[in-house]
């Protein structure tokens, strides 16, 4: 099986690579590092949110977002 960091080398824009990190309903570690790494990045929301609709996977992209995205934001 392909690496995720092999990706890199096809110069996707950080959204796509982030929906292809999500895509897997047991993620490897080197997935979950990489939707870690790329839910900090400059992700533009927007487009990320048109192809998870686009490609029908808003519920797994949901699921391992909630569970391995980085915590961005502290609570009130």
């Amino acid at each position: 099986m392909r690496e995720l960091s092999s990706l890199k080398k096809f110069a996707l824009p950080p959204e796509l690579r982030l929906i292809l990190a999500c895509l897997r309903i047991t993620p490897e570690v080197q997935a979950v590092r990489q939707i870690e790494e790329l839910s900090r990045a400059q992700i533009d929301w927007p487009v990320f949110l048109r192809g998870v609709d686009r490609h029908r996977v808003a519920p797994l992209v949901y699921r391992n977002l909630r569970r391995y995205a980085a915590k961005t934001r502290s609570g009130p």
